[in-house]
């Protein structure tokens, strides 16, 4: 399936960067983890509530029942976070070292709450579902979902996107990011990903 070039280029640019990213980044992970050792006792929900006062939006009820549950998943489905909350909740989430899933679907999100939400999660040591399904972001947070998907090989094993206002090549290249720790990918002359599958 023929994929936009341009996502082609970015995703390219992932995969082929990622070792990169991941080495440059160990020193980042590890004062973050110091740094999230300091305050682990600080609840999730207190930072929330601070967060929100920062972004100047009103804590969002479903949210803090939620963190306060302290749970690996967030089901914040249909929750009206909208893009202000998400820039809060995305402050909190670096701290959920045990996150495995957050459902964000439906909660009108834009480009910057997304963006927000994704650059939060890169180098996640834990996330392995993200859902952002039926919200309101366009081909501008492409690339801050093209890099969630590449710095977490290996851990994330989904991040839905779609239906959004969003080309499907996007979808397709963030799949193909997900899958290429058991397959490699090259470009060929009509600008498709191939996989081959490692032996």
């Amino acid at each position: 399936m023929p994929l936009d070039l341009s996502t082609v280029r970015v995703a390219e640019s992932f995969m082929s960067t990622r070792h990169d990213m991941h080495c440059s980044s160990n020193r980042e992970k590890q004062d973050r983890c110091v740094s999230d050792a300091l305050v682990e006792d600080e609840d999730v929900s207190m930072r929330y509530c601070k967060a929100c006062s920062v972004h100047d939006v009103k804590p969002n009820s479903a949210v803090k029942k939620v963190l306060s549950a302290h749970t690996a998943t967030l089901a914040l489905k249909h929750a009206l976070i909208g893009d202000r909350g998400a820039l809060a909740l995305a402050d909190c989430l670096r701290r959920l070292s045990s996150l495995t899933s957050l459902d964000l679907r439906s909660n009108s999100l834009r480009n910057k709450g997304t963006i927000a939400i994704c650059n939060s999660l890169v180098f996640h040591p834990s996330l392995s579902s993200l859902d952002l399904r039926q919200n309101a972001f366009s081909i501008g947070a492409k690339h801050s979902l093209l890099r969630v998907a590449a710095s977490n090989i290996g851990v994330l094993k989904q991040l839905l996107i779609m239906p959004n206002d969003i080309n499907m090549a996007v979808q397709d290249a963030i799949n193909r990011i997900l899958q290429s720790d058991r397959y490699t990918t090259t470009l060929s002359n009509n600008s498709q990903f191939l996989l081959h599958k490692k032996l």
